[in-house]
């Protein structure tokens, strides 16, 4: 702790520059300053860092690196702040110090505060995250998760809750100037600086439920600005392709409990409650199950995993959430829940190369082959399930509450989106402001799709709110289907025509 009087209060995240209680605290709590790339720290919890002094006390409240490439491992990286970057973590800092490139694989950045890079700050420097989760980090100006201007690369990865001006979740911007130009390399270009390769990859990862102030739409999630971004087998909230990649998906991903920091994905197979210790059962299943690289090794994930790894920050470990059966196919290579030409047009531009995690690599022998193609041939036409439902119902904003005596609740529009053969959902559930529980159900009956909003409230509650709700549904055979919406005492909020076309 960089706490050294022991005084330290509870604050609001964006508090922890200004409370007064933390003026004495260290600038940085962890300092890594040279090139012993042997160095571990396992097992810890850093936090209390105030790095708001002068250059360099202004970067790196939680951890500083300068130069040093070390190994952080199951680490909780808590509360630390910085006047300028990385109130977390701060990598590299500026142009003229020496560039760090950490390894860091089961750790958490939480409540953390920066002007940039609330959670993390990498400049000149190229680390690995793995199996990482960025929660309620926090920028006054960009990247409240993590600024990057750098070429970290992201593996497993869950951003939630993160917040800023701009950019809640990531944000990447070239650094200064250097000897070097711009660089063609695979069809993409990267801008390179003194003799670096910059570009930001995020692979399995989940960037969901971050804000800035233009709220909570793709661009909050994950920004870049003149450098390249490759995310691969990711849930972006959303998401509408903008930023390329192949495997991304913009449904919500059923986390277990956000409100109280449990961020494992819901599963009808089985998930696992830290608070009981032992696998519980939900009544939905994460579509960013099964929904990692298909050429990932699945790692130590429990049976039944489907033979593929899951997204976000469990993915490929022991607590990953299991598979229901015929989840998701392996050659589902664009995770539209079908498998057709759209993924053999992928699986063949991965045609006789080899390497770790080639999405192709369906037997992960590190080549991409026949072996393989004869899997993708058993999975060809993969057989559509049941419909079903996935869903996410997020906190209400306390400044929609309304006084049931004063303003009556008026009931919100609902949109849906069609991809593939499922169908996204979304609106704002009109809900008492103190509810037990709120849930979706679902109907299918010939074309007709009818979702009921739930909600239970044992006791009187004397206001209202608009819950945000999102919700996958499907598969669909194609055709032309009526969606009728009511809310939990039989009240009809609307209905629409939704139009599922053949696979093409």
């Amino acid at each position: 702790s960089g706490d050294l009087d022991g005084n330290d209060i509870e604050v609001d995240p964006c508090d922890l520059l200004n409370e007064p209680t933390r003026a004495e605290n260290s600038y940085h709590v962890v300092t890594c300053n040279g090139t012993d790339a042997n160095a571990i720290l396992d097992g810890f919890t850093i936090t209390g860092g105030n790095a708001d002094g002068a250059f360099p006390f202004y970067n790196g409240g939680g951890i500083y690196c300068k130069f040093s490439s070390p190994t952080l491992i199951n680490c909780i990286i808590s509360e630390n702040s910085a006047k300028y970057f990385g109130g977390g973590m701060s990598n590299g800092s500026t142009w003229y110090e020496e560039s760090s490139h950490p390894r860091i694989t089961n750790c958490a950045f939480m409540g953390n505060r920066a002007k940039h890079g609330g959670g993390i700050f990498n400049e000149y420097s190229y680390p690995t995250l793995t199996n990482c989760v960025f929660i309620g980090n926090s920028a006054d100006g960009n990247g409240g998760g993590m600024y990057n201007s750098s070429n970290p690369r992201l593996t497993n990865c869950t951003f939630s809750g993160n917040s800023a001006e701009y950019y809640g979740g990531i944000f990447n911007f070239p650094p200064p100037p250097g000897d070097g130009g711009v660089s063609s390399v695979g069809g993409s270009s990267y801008i390179v600086t003194n003799n670096f390769l910059w570009g930001n990859i995020v692979t399995n990862c989940i960037i969901w439920g971050n804000s800035d102030s233009r709220g909570m739409d793709e661009s909050a999630q994950i920004g870049t600005f003149d450098i390249q971004i490759i995310i691969n087998y990711s849930c972006v909230q959303g998401w509408n392709g903008g930023l390329g990649g192949i495997g991304n998906i913009d449904a919500a991903p059923c986390f277990a409990d956000p409100c109280n920091g449990d961020y494992h994905l819901k599963s009808e197979a089985g998930r696992w409650d830290a608070n009981s210790e032992s696998w519980v059962v939900d009544d939905v299943t994460s579509p960013c199950i099964d929904g990692g690289n298909p050429g990932c090794p699945v790692g130590v994930e429990p049976a039944p995993n489907g033979n593929r790894r899951n997204m976000g920050a469990y993915g490929g470990t022991a607590e990953a959430s299991k598979s229901p059966a015929n989840w998701r196919s392996i050659a589902d290579m664009t995770n539209d829940w079908v498998v057709d030409y759209n993924d053999l047009r992928i699986y063949v531009d991965y045609w006789l190369e080899s390497g770790e995690c080639i999405p192709s690599d369906f037997d992960r022998s590190q080549f991409v082959d026949f072996g393989d193609f004869a899997i993708f041939g058993l999975h060809w036409s993969y057989p559509s399930a049941e419909p079903g439902i996935t869903y996410q119902i997020e906190k209400c904003d306390p400044n929609s509450f309304r006084s049931l005596a004063t303003e009556p609740a008026t009931e919100t529009r609902f949109s849906v989106i069609v991809e593939g053969s499922y169908i996204h959902f979304k609106d704002m559930m009109v809900a008492n402001c103190c509810p037990d529980e709120l849930g979706l159900e679902m109907t299918v009956e010939n074309n007709l799709i009818t979702i009921l909003e739930t909600e239970f409230t044992p006791g009187g509650c004397y206001c209202i709110c608009d819950y945000p709700v999102t919700a996958t549904l499907g598969l669909f055979e194609a055709g032309t289907y009526t969606l009728e919406v009511y809310e939990d005492w039989g009240g009809f909020i609307g209905s629409t025509t939704v139009i599922v076309e053949p696979p093409q």
